[in-house]
């Protein structure tokens, strides 16, 4: 019996899985012999059909290496689409990653996803599960099928039908709700995603502090970087309140630069910055200022060291004893 072939090049190897709306093959082109494999997704549903045609549509549209390709498809009796096969892991496989790890996917999650935005396109469904590492640990933006085209008023979905993730969706999409789709909504999905990269968790709603937050679940204060900078500028639940998926990755690139050089404003049990294996401790040495000489000697209305002090407070690494000064205000 020979295997069960699509269109007029393409044939199954194997079924990798089934979804509510899809069945999803391997396949490779019979007809060019070089045994590349592909993904075949073939729709089950036909009153998806809409949805099947939107998720094409904005894969054609999106070219962009981090963003899934549409190699092939038919909308003939059984529907289906080909794209690239992609060898590494979904990200729901990865966490929890140290958080210059998690700094860098994230940092480059939000390309693609800035990229689809500036084409009117808004993914609405971002979670670990639809983005998968290339080759080269790219993260790739999967699953276009409930996205959003911002020219068309496109809402293909009924009242009251949940549209994502109910752990990663914006909460004025809950319950089917439509009504004003913005681009802020894929800024709340990768606050979380984030979050579930440094955790391996995920919370309700917006609870990312309290018993959730992220410097005491991690046992790092850094990442009070993280809440304060991007969760508290994307996982809020009004959407005037977010900051833009370019904005959260700027935001991420400087919380990356201030990790790796160890820096945090509070300091007490930050990383060392010498080492970068101790932590920082208080330093008691009982003075109420340190003297300031080359800022004595190069201001004329000083006549003494005495006439001038500067109030400070220091820490010490408890690994390597690299000793650090803040002025205090």
């Amino acid at each position: 019996m020979s295997a069960k072939r699509y269109g007029n090049k393409w044939e199954c190897i194997e079924q990798l899985g089934e979804g509510g709306q899809s069945h999803i093959f391997l396949v490779k082109d019979f007809t060019s012999g070089n045994g590349e494999v592909y993904v075949l997704k073939r729709l089950k549903n036909l009153n998806r059909i809409e949805r099947f045609e939107q998720e094409i549509k904005a894969g054609m549209e999106l070219n962009h290496l981090q963003i899934a390709p549409i190699l092939d498809f038919s909308l003939d009796e059984k529907p289906y689409f080909i794209t690239k096969r992609y060898s590494g892991s979904l990200l729901t496989n990865l966490a929890p990653l140290q958080p210059l790890q998690a700094l860098e996917i994230f940092i480059k999650i939000c390309d693609p996803v800035a990229f689809a935005h500036s084409k009117g396109i808004v993914h609405r469904d971002l979670k670990p599960d639809n983005i998968i590492l290339d080759e080269k640990d790219n993260p790739v933006i999967l699953d276009f099928g409930i996205c959003y085209f911002t020219d068309e008023n496109n809402r293909l979905t009924e009242t009251m039908e949940q549209v994502g993730s109910r752990f990663y969706i914006a909460p004025e999409l809950e319950d089917g709700r439509s009504i004003s789709i913005t681009y802020s909504v894929d800024s709340y999905s990768l606050g979380k995603i984030l979050y579930f990269l440094l955790t391996g968790k995920i919370f309700a709603r917006e609870n990312y502090d309290g018993a959730n937050d992220l410097s005491a679940l991690c046992k790092n204060p850094q990442l009070d970087y993280i809440s304060q900078r991007i969760l508290a500028k994307s996982v809020v639940n009004k959407p005037d309140q977010r900051i833009s998926v370019e904005a959260l990755k700027q935001e991420a690139i400087t919380i990356r630069r201030l990790l790796y050089e160890h820096f945090y404003p509070n300091k007490i049990g930050s990383q060392c910055r010498f080492c970068g294996e101790g932590v920082y401790q208080p330093l008691n040495l009982n003075l109420d200022g340190l003297q300031v000489w080359n800022y004595v000697q190069s201001n004329a209305t000083i006549r003494s060291p005495n006439d001038f002090r500067l109030r400070c407070e220091a820490i010490a690494c408890s690994t390597c004893g690299n000793i650090q000064w803040f002025k205090i205000d």
